[in-house]
C-alpha cells in the first residue's frame, strides 16, 4: 500500500476545454477532408449548377435570390486554386457541412457531457444520404442547415447559464437573422424556437430593456 501511494499518479494530458475543442476542431476537418474527397467535381445540372453561374458571375438566382449565398460563392472563386469556378463553389458546400457538424458536436456534448454522444451525433448526420450529397454540390440548404444548427446551440447554451448576460441571445437572433434572409424555411423552425425561448426565459419578453442588444 505504501508502494503504490508513492507512485505518482499521471497528469491529465488535455483538460475538459482543450479535449472538446481537439474534438469539435477532428470531427469538422475529418468530415471536411471526406466531402473534398468526394466533391462534385465541376458544373452541374438544376438548381445546383445555376448557383454556380450565379455566384461566378455576381447574378441574381431564382427567388428569393440567396444574396448572401451569391456573395460568399464569389468569395470562394478567387481562392487561389487550380480549378474551375464551379468546383471551388462547390467546395463553399462541404465548408459550410463541415462546420455545421462541429456545431452539432459542441451542442451535444453541452447537453450531454459525453463525447461519444457528439461523436455519433455528428456521424449520424454527416453520413447521412442526404446531407452528404448537399456538402459536396453548389445549395444553398447546407448554408440553411448551418444557421439552424447555431440558433439551437445558441438556445441551448443560453438557458444553460446560469445568469443569463444574453450575449447567446444575440448569437441567437444573429443566426436567425442570417438565417431568414438566406431562405424562409426557417420561419418554421423559428416559430418552435420562440416557443422554447419562452419556456427557458420568460422574464426575457417582460423585460424590454432586454430586447435591444438581441434585436
Amino acid at each position: 500500500a505504501v508502494l503504490i501511494q508513492s507512485i505518482p499518479l499521471p497528469k491529465q494530458i488535455l483538460s475538459t476545454n482543450q479535449s472538446l475543442k481537439l474534438s469539435v476542431f477532428g470531427s469538422a476537418l475529418l468530415f471536411g477532408i471526406l466531402y473534398i474527397a468526394t466533391l462534385a467535381p465541376g458544373l452541374l445540372p438544376a438548381d445546383s449548377g445555376e448557383f454556380q453561374l450565379v455566384g461566378a458571375t455576381l447574378g441574381v438566382a431564382h427567388p428569393p435570390g440567396f444574396p448572401l449565398y451569391t456573395l460568399l460563392s464569389k468569395l470562394m472563386t478567387w481562392l487561389p486554386l487550380a480549378a474551375t469556378a464551379a468546383y471551388k463553389i462547390n467546395l463553399l458546400s462541404a465548408i459550410s457541412s463541415s462546420v455545421t457538424l462541429g456545431i452539432l458536436y459542441l451542442t451535444v456534448f453541452r447537453l450531454t457531457q459525453r463525447h461519444l454522444a457528439g461523436l455519433t451525433a455528428v456521424l449520424s448526420l454527416g453520413t447521412a444520404t442526404t446531407f452528404w450529397a448537399q456538402a459536396t454540390t453548389a445549395n444553398i440548404r447546407s448554408f440553411t442547415a448551418l444557421f439552424a444548427a447555431l440558433a439551437i446551440f445558441a438556445l441551448i447554451r443560453h438557458e444553460q447559464e446560469k445568469e443569463h448576460t444574453d450575449r447567446y441571445l444575440i448569437l441567437f437572433a444573429a443566426s436567425l437573422s442570417f438565417g431568414f434572409s438566406h431562405h424562409l424555411s426557417l420561419a418554421f423552425m423559428g416559430l418552435i424556437f420562440g416557443v422554447t425561448l419562452i419556456a427557458i426565459d420568460p422574464k426575457f419578453f417582460m423585460t424590454p430593456s432586454r430586447w435591444k442588444r438581441p434585436f
